[in-house]
């Protein structure tokens, strides 16, 4: 199976891409390197470009086979949200309605979908359950919520099969790293707490 990656060379995106690759998968990065560095995914095939642009996006899965998609690529900054909105829903959400429009003329249908904690807003209880109301408090949560919404119509109408992760921020160094400096494996990767 070959997976299309957007925004692959940012943090969590390259991480990702790395592991799918030990996994025996073969990868190709969609990345505008907006805030990726083409370093960060070694010797994968990268693309560059916007997923907003339908014929960039088809003619990738096309070359290569795409079976599946995951999408980390997107404006995150809640607070930098609250200053310019439009700049959230113009990238998270129309670009995102472009490229699944575009997986749904090339027959993708499957998508794994970076979603984030924010689509809560502030809950009412800890630790945060899946099953607490969506209510997002900022244009970037509310993006989220949307694309969310969006992927579920896509189903229905569509086919196009999608899981969305709400996970909190993400942190740390690739165990690898660190690897040279105790004498473990390189293979290694550290589990997120």
């Amino acid at each position: 199976m070959t997976i299309l990656v957007t925004g692959g060379a940012g943090y969590i995106g390259s991480h990702t891409v790395r592991l799918l690759r030990e996994q025996g998968y073969d990868v190709v990065v969609l990345d505008s390197l907006e805030f990726g560095h083409r370093q960060a995914i070694g010797d994968v095939p990268l693309v560059v470009g916007d997923v907003a642009d339908g014929v960039l996006v088809q003619d990738t899965i096309a070359a290569h086979g795409v079976e599946a998609v995951i999408h980390f690529a997107g404006y995150k900054a809640a607070r930098e949200s609250m200053e310019n909105p439009g700049r959230y829903f113009v990238n998270n959400v129309a670009g995102t309605a472009r490229m699944l429009e575009s997986l749904s003329r090339s027959g993708v249908r499957k998508v794994v979908f970076s979603s984030s904690c924010s689509v809560y807003g502030t809950p009412d209880r800890l630790p945060v359950g899946e099953d607490q109301e969506v209510r997002p408090v900022s244009p970037y949560g509310q993006s989220k919520a949307i694309v969310e919404q969006m992927l579920h119509w896509y189903d229905v109408c569509h086919g196009l099969r999608s899981v969305s992760l709400r996970y909190f921020n993400a942190a740390g160094r690739r165990w690898t790293l660190l690897s040279a400096r105790i004498g473990r494996p390189r293979s290694a990767w550290c589990r997120w707490s």
